[in-house]
């Protein structure tokens, strides 16, 4: 874990002493995932679900671009 002490910092300077700190707290409590090998099972469950993530929303838009065809070679 890395701890940085921040000084106190003017009034207009504070917003970005405020990031740096929030910033610190996310990287803290991030982590690589599991597995020595480049494909542990951590990481492949992540491709997985962002996969299909991708995949639902892609199909989502083509579904979508069809019906708005139809709808248009309809009038």
């Amino acid at each position: 874990m890395v701890s940085i002490n921040f000084p106190e910092l003017p009034g207009f300077l504070s917003p970005i002493s405020d990031l740096a700190k929030q910033s610190e707290r996310v990287l803290n409590a991030t982590h690589k995932p599991d597995g020595g090998k480049f494909l542990g099972p951590e990481f492949r469950q992540i491709a997985y679900v962002t996969a299909i993530g991708m995949l639902l929303i892609g199909a989502t838009g083509f579904v979508m671009s069809m019906v708005a065809l139809l709808l248009k070679n309809f009038r």
